[in-house]
């Protein structure tokens, strides 16, 4: 687990949050690998506050027989167990650490009966793409057999005009297919076809089978004369919302006792059955009254299966024109799966991303409780994740991998902030309870048994300050969280009140920022700017923040912020869902890519250079390193006095190898030299002489424009 703050230190009240023009909040990862746990106590026997029920942390002042909650400050008596507190000290790690992963012990489970025992994997096929397409999606199931432990329980399900079944425990492939009707919801319930225990088999014992199942997959043809013409001017029948709600309530029929992941392969819009799309009406999201998806029915669709558990993955490779994927991305945003979007099936890497997503580590059916000092709450949160109806600061999140994030606002609750009580510090603490294959189930030789599920809590509790003065906090600033904070919020924009006014709020938040800046630097003592009568919008001065426009830059240029003219609408969806949990320094990557010079591949000089050709052609070194999160270029200059390519045991090379890990996209890595026709697209990635928008000195001048007329109103 990992929190990150817009500040390292807090704003000390209402009025130095606001005349800071900063964000305030934080990003977590619930299920980031970084921290290294060491063996907890039974969890039933960590004591917890009394009043806020907030677990006892390395903050909280112990005495003899009584100890102070670090959250809401409640004393609270102490138990037995803490009397040997300083003579044992490595039996009490939540004393001691920040960090602490607890597993339910037999007094607990008793309260997490209603989780899963068992996790399902089932992967459902459009049929209705082309050869091209299949090819890639059959590689990717067999990426999927590779990825998942060799005792998992898969199953195979296909979709067209009609829902096919596969049973997987017989040698030759067999399917039974449920015509899915073309305006109503399918009369007969899956369970009644196949149960799940027949559908899903253990892929160890059965791997064979289910080789000869996906080699067996066939691309769906027209059945009659008038099908033919329909398909001319629909296309093949593609009955994906009426296979997900099928599926769905098949699944949530388990109440919970099962967690299913579901990766989905679609080859078009929906356009049969349940959540049929027109694709003459794509959503928009320059016109506000457009930014609606065509129908209501995905996004309950994906409340249903979150609330029962179900995280759904979709692969879309576009074979048939638009998706319309802004209409049905909940799915996979509401569940904590991943949205993947194909421009081509030829560039497509969806094997490789297939393999990634399913052999990362897996939090399924996850609650988040985050607590605060009483200065301050929650005001709002963004991600994968949903507000329980009735406990305030508790957070459904259906399931969470080591890539993603949510993010949280912060509050203060009245306007003197921390400056009444100066000797009480800051704290924030998240209790995220998940559940997880066990890892001794997955071992060799327990093939013969499905792995077997454990339910575990992780605690971490932070402390900071509070800043006393504007300055000291712009200089405890964290750029890549105030960015990841800034998306979440134009993002809400983007969807109320479009494209276009989400933009100007951005710029507008920016020279905001920039007046303020300014204006606090001025009370700070700087007479020579004052009497040069310039404004600093590039935040030249400080330390932190002088990286920051670039970031913005980077969004208000992006496809998220773009008008849809100039980019393809299911190109935006996959942007919207991609930016909404990546974490923080990925996101930074994808918005404005780092760029790296070298006079040799094993020295680096020059790092975050501009992304402009001038201050490429300029620069006296051969090489530079570009890294544009999906992709990254190797670019030489000049082979002259260097290595090309680089060796492989290079510290160059071996940075390559290292850029490839720890990503939610396969990472493609081209090496170029100046003259290779492969050198446009590297040149295409220096977004600041953008000829297709502004460029990033005209946005500066924007802002020197813009920001003393703000400046003058305060």
């Amino acid at each position: 687990m990992a929190i990150s703050f817009s500040t390292k230190e807090f704003p000390d009240s209402v009025s130095m949050k606001d005349n800071s023009g900063l964000p305030w909040g934080c990003i977590v990862q619930p299920f980031n690998a970084a921290a290294e746990f060491v063996e907890p106590p039974p969890l039933s026997l960590v004591a917890r506050c009394d009043a806020c029920f907030a677990y006892i942390n390395p903050y909280c002042r112990v005495d003899r027989s009584r100890w102070k909650c670090s959250l809401c400050r409640n004393t609270n008596s102490l138990s037995d167990r803490y009397k040997n507190r300083h003579t044992n000290a490595e039996e009490y790690p939540e004393l001691q650490r920040s960090v602490v992963e607890y597993e339910f012990d037999e007094i607990q489970e008793g309260k997490q009966s209603e989780f899963a025992e068992y996790i399902v994997y089932l992967a459902a096929v459009d049929l209705t793409g082309s050869d091209a397409y299949l090819d890639a999606v059959k590689s990717a199931l067999l990426a999927t057999l590779e990825a998942l432990p060799a005792n998992s329980l898969f199953g195979l399900v296909t979709f067209s005009r009609s829902l096919g079944l596969y049973d997987l425990r017989t040698p030759y492939p067999h399917v039974r297919n449920i015509f899915l009707p073309a305006d109503e919801e399918c009369s007969l319930g899956l369970e009644e076809v196949m149960t799940l225990e027949t559908l899903v088999v253990q892929i160890a014992a059965n791997k064979d089978n289910i080789v000869r199942a996906i080699d067996s997959l066939c691309r769906c043809s027209p059945l009659s004369d008038v099908e033919k013409i329909q398909r001319a001017k629909l296309g093949i029948p593609r009955g994906f919302g009426s296979t997900m709600n099928a599926l769905v309530d098949y699944i949530a029929a388990y109440n919970k006792s099962i967690a299913a992941h579901v990766s989905v392969y679609i080859a078009g819009i929906p356009n049969h059955g349940l959540g049929t799309l027109d694709p003459t009406k794509l959503r928009s999201f320059d016109d506000p009254p457009a930014s609606t998806p065509q129908t209501a029915f995905y996004e309950k669709l994906a409340s249903k299966a979150a609330i029962a558990g179900i995280r759904i993955d979709l692969y879309a490779l576009s074979t048939f024109g638009p998706m319309d994927l802004a209409s049905f991305s909940c799915l996979a945003n509401a569940t904590g799966g991943n949205l993947m979007y194909y421009e081509s099936v030829a560039s497509a890497t969806l094997p490789q991303d297939v393999f990634r997503h399913l052999s990362t580590r897996l939090a399924y059916q996850g609650y988040l409780r985050i607590r605060t000092s009483p200065e301050f709450s929650i005001g709002a949160a963004y991600g994968p994740l949903s507000a329980d109806k009735e406990i305030e600061n508790l957070y459904h999140l259906a399931s969470m991998d080591d890539f993603k994030c949510v993010a949280f606002d912060f509050d203060f609750n009245s306007a003197n902030g921390f400056t009444h009580s100066p000797d009480e510090t800051p704290i924030v603490q998240v209790a995220f309870a998940y559940t997880c294959i066990r890892p001794d189930s997955i071992q060799p030789g327990t093939e013969h048994l499905p792995p077997v599920t454990i339910r575990k809590l992780r605690v971490m509790t932070v402390s900071t300050t509070a800043a006393r003065s504007i300055m000291s906090l712009y200089e405890s600033s964290n750029p890549d969280i105030i960015l990841s904070l800034l998306t979440h919020k134009i993002q809400a924009a983007c969807l109320e009140q479009g494209a276009k006014e989400a933009r100007h709020l951005l710029q507008d938040w920016l020279v905001t920022l920039c007046a303020h800046y300014n204006m606090n630097f001025d009370e700070a003592g700087n007479l020579a700017r004052k009497a040069s009568g310039l404004v600093d919008v590039e935040f030249a001065t400080s330390h932190t923040l002088t990286y920051l426009p670039k970031l913005v830059y980077g969004l208000w240029r992006s496809p998220l912020l773009r008008p849809d003219s100039a980019i393809a609408s299911d190109l935006r969806a996959f942007h919207m869902s991609l930016f909404s949990f990546v974490e923080p320094k990925s996101l930074a990557l994808c918005l404005y890519p780092s760029i790296v010079s070298l006079t040799s591949a094993e020295e680096v000089c020059n790092r975050n250079l501009p992304l402009s050709q001038r201050a490429i052609q300029t620069c006296a070194d051969p090489i530079y390193l570009l890294d544009v999160y999906h992709s990254v270029f190797l670019f030489y200059k000049t082979k002259e006095n260097v290595v090309f390519p680089p060796a492989q045991d290079s510290k160059l090379h071996k940075q390559l190898n290292k850029s490839k890990q720890g990503r939610l996209v396969s990472v493609n890595v081209s090496i170029v030299a100046q003259g290779d026709p492969q050198e446009r697209a590297f040149w295409s990635c220096m977004i600041e002489d953008d000829n297709d928008s502004i460029t990033f000195e005209t946005f500066l001048a924007m802002l020197q424009k813009e920001v003393p007329a703000v400046m003058d109103q305060m």
